[in-house]
């Protein structure tokens, strides 16, 4: 039994050895010189701009510039902007599309801990997506019906809000209260499969609402139900579950 400790003691020393050495391999990153000048030509003109959101783009000669989920380029002396997406003639790649997914994917992890969540048991979930939803949407509640076969397949589903009358609105409202109640999950659920909300879900507290339906509409989402696809991509509309878990495994996280 005195073994145990030691050998914890052992591994705790081993793992801490291996985590320096990781440490010192890691390549550091080297500075950028022309990088940096075409962000210092970019602060005037472009002042809403955020230097990190400046970077250097596949194509040679062309810089990315993004905000708030919008893209761009520029030329290396910093005077021509190109608005629209690249795509790789050679490969097909639609490459501004990549990197639309992967902001879009980032924003709505950063809501994961806001979410209202349906999922397979734990350690099932192969996948997950993000579904903005509204709770008077028709087609959200046909989703919802799905739901329990889509958790079958192994999808885990994380629910945010975006009420489609905008705010103030009967729907904003109604999510708010979905949000506020002790079992969101089953109020959400009596909300999209019934059309009603529980008599009882009538309180008001701090909620992000408000902070998803304005993520939605930086991302330019034309309506509900507006699936997150695990890549970043956007199923819209709703599909029956074998179509869904279709959808997803032919866009897998990256």
């Amino acid at each position: 039994m005195r073994t145990m400790p030691r050998l914890g003691g052992w591994l705790r020393t081993l793992a801490g050895l291996l985590c320096t050495l990781l440490a010192a391999s890691a390549p550091a990153q080297q500075p950028d010189p022309e990088l940096e000048q075409i962000r210092d030509k970019l602060a005037k003109s472009l002042p809403d701009v955020q230097r990190q959101n400046i970077v250097r783009s596949p194509a040679p000669g062309l810089y990315e510039i993004h905000q708030a989920h919008a893209f761009g380029y520029v030329t290396a002396d910093g005077r021509y902007l190109v608005s629209g997406d690249l795509i790789d003639m050679q490969s097909g790649a639609r490459l501004t599309d990549q990197r639309r997914n992967q902001e879009r994917l980032q924003s709505v992890l950063d809501q994961a801990g806001n979410a209202i969540v349906f999922a397979p048991p734990p350690g099932q979930a192969r996948q997950w997506v993000t579904v903005f939803t509204d709770v008077d949407c028709h087609y959200c509640k046909l989703l919802h019906k799905e739901i329990d076969a889509i958790n079958d397949a192994g999808i885990g589903v994380r629910y945010l809000f975006f009420s489609k009358d905008g705010k103030p609105s009967q729907a904003f409202d109604e999510a708010q209260k979905v949000w506020c109640d002790v079992d969101r999950q089953g109020v959400l659920s009596t909300a999209l499969l019934t059309g009603k909300l529980p008599r009882r879900a009538a309180g008001a507290c701090p909620n992000p609402v408000e902070s998803q339906y304005e993520l939605a509409k930086a991302m330019g989402l034309r309506g509900t139900p507006a699936t997150i696809l695990p890549d970043g991509s956007v199923l819209y509309g709703f599909v029956k579950a074998r179509e869904f878990v279709k959808q997803v495994d032919e866009h897998p996280a990256r």
